[in-house]
């Protein structure tokens, strides 16, 4: 694997102009269709990646599915303990970048966690 990413914030995927999934839907490990769905991005190849003057991704996959991730992790975000909405990590790079909940992004080495 070449890249991570890591999601604690809303997200939602789509595929033209159907939602496959979001984040609060049930994540069962067998009948889930978050499971299902994010499951079926493993084979994916990543098109081009979007970031908004917010901070949120856009995800485009070859397929036409786009992974929408929207930081809502703010500075009054409760509680207090959560401090990420999302991180990328170039792994062959040993880096990783994140936005914080006060919409600064922060790099990192790669622990591979």
């Amino acid at each position: 694997d070449d890249y991570c990413v890591f999601v604690y914030c809303v997200w939602r995927l789509e595929q033209k102009k159907k939602i496959l999934s979001g984040w609060n839907e049930s994540c069962d490990a067998k009948t889930g269709n978050l499971t299902l769905q994010t499951r079926a991005l493993k084979n994916e190849i990543v098109k081009d990646v979007i970031l908004t003057d917010f901070f949120d991704l856009k995800i485009l996959f070859n397929s036409g599915k786009v992974l929408n991730v929207f930081c809502d992790v703010t500075a009054e975000y409760e509680p207090q303990s959560y401090d990420m909405n999302w991180c990328v990590c170039d792994i062959r790079n040993n880096i990783c970048y994140s936005v914080n909940r006060s919409s600064v992004i922060v790099t990192d080495k790669y622990s591979g966690n």
